[in-house]
């Protein structure tokens, strides 16, 4: 697998003017905590951060979608979409 590092801010978030799509690779999925399921859900905090057990994704939602997931790995995608207008 290949490490691709990312440039960070000063608090330590990936930020991008550049659109595009991210995909989550779970390993081992330990536990899943999702309600507010809606299909134009919109995220408005997306953290994964190390815990005791592997790793934890935390959604804060403005509308819908929330929760966590907790697995023991996860791989991280980001690929580059062209604008559409």
């Amino acid at each position: 697998m290949t490490l691709r590092t990312w440039p960070l801010d000063a608090e330590g978030n990936y930020r991008s003017d550049e659109p595009g799509r991210v995909t989550f690779e779970f390993e081992h999925i330990r536990a899943v905590d999702l309600v507010d399921f809606h299909p134009q859900s919109v995220v408005d905090v997306l953290k994964v951060e190390r815990c005791e057990r592997g790793f934890l994704m935390s959604i804060e939602a403005a509308f819908g979608l929330q929760g966590t997931i907790e697995a023991e790995g996860v791989a991280v995608r980001f690929q580059q979409q062209e604008p559409s207008i």
